[in-house]
């Protein structure tokens, strides 16, 4: 009687230890199942070239100048949040604020470009560094000079989402 009493302690032991040792294993490979997918993830990202680049700053200061009629009213877009959706493909959400608010009015019948200069920008034919960071993400930083801005650094981050885009866009002037 005391051997089946103490094989049943060994047994109910075993019944409550099992499942904890199944969890602490699952949980163990799904750890190691997302560390995978996150290293995959980011070796499936391609490199961004020296051509995207140029590419993607071209577009979006091309972009940024929008067309206007003699009035400075844009005339391919109604809206401020229409004009923001036309960049989808180049830039991300949270990059274009700075540009917008500043060269941009929303107003009752339509939108309109301030009279300004444009920012300063990425030079093509300059050298700049290009850092990859821990998050996948690029980050390129040139210095520039031009009569308008003077000297000044300009920093882009670019982003993979389905193709690379710019995320956001820093400067650094001494004037």
């Amino acid at each position: 009687m005391r051997k089946s009493y103490i094989l049943g302690i060994v047994f109910a032991l075993i019944l409550i230890i099992a499942p904890i040792a199944v969890v602490m294993t699952s949980t163990d490979s799904t750890d190691q199942a997302a560390e995978g997918k996150t290293s995959a993830a980011k070796e499936d990202t391609p490199k961004l070239t020296k051509d995207e680049i140029i590419s993607l700053t071209k577009e979006f200061k091309q972009q940024l100048m929008s067309k206007t009629d003699e009035s400075g009213k844009v005339l391919d877009f109604e809206s401020k949040e229409e004009y923001v959706d036309s960049f989808s493909n180049i830039a991300k959400r949270e990059s274009l604020p700075q540009f917008l608010d500043v060269l941009y009015e929303e107003k009752a019948d339509g939108l309109y470009l301030k009279a300004m200069d444009t920012p300063p920008w990425f030079n093509e034919y300059n050298d700049y560094d290009m850092i990859e960071t821990d998050n996948g993400t690029f980050v390129v930083t040139q210095e520039n000079t031009s009569d308008l801005h003077g000297e000044y650094t300009i920093q882009l981050e670019f982003v993979y989402d389905q193709n690379w885009k710019i995320k956001d866009v820093q400067y650094e002037s001494d004037k």
